[in-house]
């Protein structure tokens, strides 16, 4: 009953509206007319004729706001929430020449060990969960899907190295809607061969959450000896 008022009185205040501006226009008519037409007078079923325009268009004109207030609905529905990810390099990002054990003799280079430190931003209004990596290294080659490999301590060409990062990432980083995981540490352990004498290495990482949002920025890591 309530929402039937309202639309009663919506209906009527429009009525209303288009009644007096087509009366006005007739109003404005009627004044001038005589000056060039003496003999002119209003016929009667001009009032009833803007009674009846006017209770046509007041419906309309409710059409027109309602298909307008659903024309909103059904858009706002169309675009879901989603995910919006940014990497942004931070400071530390460092790789170790790894080795063969000393068990294994002659010692020699088995691959290295690769530890970027980034931060991750969500700039969507829908958290994300980040579960897929991937590594593109100059002159080393590609590696679509890495997996983290956190270690406590590697074998190094020259020295052990013990590592000691709980906080590295182990599986998946949560990143909540509209935040940043901020100084997230990525190991990776990699068969490859970093480049001869080279006291840095560029890196492009990628990394991909749940629904297929991904991101990707170049690292630089610094070997660490």
């Amino acid at each position: 009953m309530r929402m039937f008022g309202r639309y009663l009185w919506t209906l009527i205040t429009t009525w209303w509206g288009a009644a007096f501006l087509l009366a006005g226009a007739v109003s404005t008519s009627v004044t001038f007319i005589p000056l060039y037409k003496l003999r002119f007078s209003l016929p009667r079923w001009i009032p009833g004729a803007i009674s009846i325009a006017a209770w046509l268009v007041a419906p309309y004109r409710l059409y027109q706001r309602q298909q307008a207030q659903i024309e909103v609905v059904t858009a706002n529905q169309q675009q879901p929430r989603r995910a919006s990810l940014k990497i942004i390099e931070e400071q530390d990002s460092y790789f170790i020449r790894r080795s063969t054990p000393e068990s294994q003799m002659p010692k020699r280079e088995a691959g290295m060990y690769l530890e970027l430190s980034v931060s991750i931003e969500n700039k969507g209004d829908r958290a994300a969960t980040i579960t897929a990596y991937g590594l593109q290294i100059e002159c080393v080659g590609g590696f679509p899907d890495v997996r983290p490999s956190p270690q406590t301590w590697v074998w190094g060409l020259r020295s052990q190295h013990s590592i000691g990062n709980s906080s590295a990432v182990r599986s998946y980083i949560e990143v909540p809607a509209e935040r940043l995981a901020s100084n997230v540490k990525i190991p990776f352990m990699l068969d490859s061969l970093a480049p001869e004498e080279a006291g840095q290495i560029r890196c492009e990482l990628t990394v991909r959450d749940t629904e297929g949002n991904s991101a990707s920025a170049w690292i630089t890591a610094v070997e660490r000896g």
